[in-house]
């Protein structure tokens, strides 16, 4: 069975650069089914230059949307996140519970932060 991973927005960027550390990535998610967050596309396209390079990476990939019941999980997932006292940004919020939603795995340079995230299946590189 073929894992599905959603890439987050830094590993996106460290591709997209040909960063040394893209190169482990694209070894790790060679026989996987790649998507990125709806949500992840806006946070690529907020870059002021080679939008092109942008289209070109996500039209190559899959994209998962924040649907209602992502849109359900991530409140549910804020409320215990400020009750714990351990918010993260909303953006980064609608992407994980995207993820939860869509039941794919989630790939990250940011684990620390995400790790907060009760139901999220992190990939630690």
């Amino acid at each position: 069975m073929v894992k599905k991973i959603c890439l987050d927005s830094d590993v996106c960027i460290a591709i997209l650069r040909n960063e040394s550390r893209a190169q482990q990535i694209k070894d790790l998610i060679v026989d996987a089914e790649i998507c990125v967050s709806t949500v992840t596309i806006f946070e690529l396209f907020l870059r002021r230059t080679n939008l092109d390079v942008v289209d070109e990476f996500i039209g190559k990939i899959d994209r998962l949307s924040l649907n209602e019941h992502a849109a359900r999980y991530a409140s549910s997932l804020y409320k215990t996140l400020e009750q714990n006292g351990t918010p993260i940004e909303l953006r980064d919020l609608f992407i994980a519970a995207t993820c939860i939603a869509h039941d794919c795995f989630f790939l990250t340079f940011n684990v620390k932060h995400f790790e907060r995230v009760h139901g999220l299946k992190l990939i630690r590189i």
